[in-house]
């Protein structure tokens, strides 16, 4: 299935979508951003910017500069399966500012939430995928490194550079195992062993102080696992826009 404004990607189960090159879900100005299943606004916090710049993105310039989504049963994963889509360009100023630079977290207070962020450049210029349930952690990191306290960590193979690029990025939790893909391709996983069951809320480009530097253009959950199929589907219709 499509949507109308791009018929190549799968659209079975897609519960929220954020897109800025669409005036549909932002039209370039203004304090709102429009979810495309028409479910939820998300709101333009601190003066976040915005680019034409491959058909539109959102600018991220390293301060209190965000997107806020209130509380919403959308973003109660529970124990599903599902898949979170989103691309980011990282800024080259993060190799060497030794700040973590988040891109999402659904939960973005207390220690029930799901995030991806770039690591500090001390520790290197790959990702960090964190699923915490109370506290207790399940990670995925793209560089030598594991974060800490975790129950669990994969380190990908092959390890994933992101500074000063574009990459689109997909989570995939299917029967409790999930999955980090980089450009369409599977670079590590981690089993859950625990899973929450809250309404929880997102907020794009910022997390505990640490603030996003660089520009997000897409995000987007789906109830169900998508196939590796779809994924590909996913990234093929959107690498021309970042020059993927």
């Amino acid at each position: 299935m499509g949507t109308g404004y791009n018929p190549r990607i799968a659209t079975d189960g897609l519960v929220f979508a954020l897109d800025s090159g669409n005036p549909r879900c932002y039209a370039g100005t203004g304090l709102t951003a429009f979810d495309l299943k028409g479910s939820v606004s998300s709101s333009l916090v601190g003066g976040l910017g915005f680019s034409t710049s491959n058909n539109g993105s959102f600018i991220f310039d390293g301060t209190a500069k965000y997107l806020s989504v209130a509380s919403s049963s959308i973003f109660n994963l529970a124990s599903n399966d599902c898949t979170v889509e989103i691309v980011a360009f990282f800024n080259a100023s993060t190799s060497s500012d030794n700040t973590y630079r988040p891109t999402f977290v659904i939960g973005s207070s207390g220690s029930t939430y799901l995030s991806l962020s770039k690591w500090r450049s001390g520790v290197g210029n790959g990702v960090y995928l964190d699923y915490s349930v109370a506290g207790s952690r399940y990670t995925i990191t793209t560089t030598n490194s594991t974060p800490s306290p975790n129950v669990a960590n994969t380190i990908t193979s092959p390890l994933f550079d992101v500074n000063n690029k574009w990459t689109h990025f997909v989570i995939g939790i299917s029967s409790n195992v999930m999955t980090l893909y980089a450009n369409s391709v599977a670079l590590g996983s981690v089993t859950l062993t625990a899973r929450w069951n809250t309404n929880l809320d997102l907020v794009i480009g910022a997390w505990a102080g640490d603030y996003m530097s660089g520009n997000i253009p897409l995000f987007k959950i789906y109830n169900r696992a998508l196939s590796l199929a779809e994924i590909r589907q996913l990234y093929n219709a959107t690498k021309g826009r970042y020059g993927l």
